[in-house]
C-alpha cells in the first residue's frame, strides 16, 4: 500500500504545471519609472531612481505611508529592495511583461504591477 501512494503523489508531483522561468530585470526598465499595485484596499506604488533609491508609497483607506527604500539587482537580474542600500529585504522576480503590465513573484506572492513613465 505504500509504495502505489508513493507512486500516486509522485505522478502528480510529475503533472504539476512548472513555473514560468524568470526574466532579468534590466536596470533601464527600473530608472525613472513606477510600477503600481492594488490588492483589495491596499495600493502600492515604487518610484525607482538613477541613485538606486525608491519611492515607496502604501496606501490603505485613508493612510498613507511613504518609506525611502533602496534598490539592487544581482547577476541573475533579480530585483531586491530594503531600507539601507544592498539589504535584501525584499526580492522581485519578473515573470512576465507585456505593454505596461509587469507580473512579480515578490514576498506577497505573484503580483500584478502597471508600470509607467515616473513623473
Amino acid at each position: 500500500m505504500r509504495f502505489s501512494l508513493f507512486a500516486v503523489i509522485l505522478a502528480l508531483a510529475a503533472c504539476a504545471p512548472e513555473a514560468p522561468p524568470a526574466q532579468p530585470w534590466q536596470r533601464a526598465e527600473l530608472v525613472d519609472h513606477t510600477y503600481a499595485t492594488q490588492d483589495g484596499d491596499v495600493s502600492s506604488s515604487f518610484t525607482f531612481r538613477a541613485d538606486d533609491s525608491v519611492d515607496a508609497t502604501y496606501r490603505k483607506g485613508d493612510a498613507v505611508a511613504g518609506p525611502l527604500m533602496f534598490w539592487s539587482l544581482d547577476d541573475k537580474g533579480v530585483l531586491y529592495l530594503g531600507p539601507t542600500r544592498n539589504s535584501r529585504d525584499m526580492r522581485w522576480v519578473k515573470i512576465d511583461a507585456k505593454g505596461d503590465t509587469v507580473v512579480v513573484a515578490t514576498h506577497r506572492g505573484r503580483q500584478e504591477f502597471r508600470k509607467s513613465k515616473a513623473k
